[in-house]
């Protein structure tokens, strides 16, 4: 049994996060591996980063957020992740 990090930088994405997390939920219900969603809030300036607090109060310690208070770009977001990730196998989107 792995453990994976999925490593997901995003900025003003509101709309499909509830739907991504559910669809990685999905997957991996149904594997014997276990996971954690780290998003980079990349500067978000829609309602991106309230709906990751209520999705990490739905996933709890699946779930981890990391907020730049400003858009630092894709690269630096990934690096950050990537950094954060305590899985032995990572996923980057």
């Amino acid at each position: 049994m792995s453990t994976i990090s999925i490593v997901v930088p995003l900025h003003n994405e509101e709309e499909s996060l509830p739907l991504l997390v559910k669809a990685i939920d999905d997957v991996f219900s149904k594997s014997d591996d276990s996971y954690e969603i780290i998003f980079i809030d990349d500067g978000s300036t829609d309602k991106s980063f309230s709906i990751l607090e209520t999705l990490y109060s739905q996933y709890g310690k699946k779930i981890r957020i990391i907020r730049f208070t400003r858009n630092y770009g894709k690269s630096a977001a990934l690096s950050v992740g990537i950094k954060a990730a305590s899985g032995e196998i990572i996923i980057t989107m």
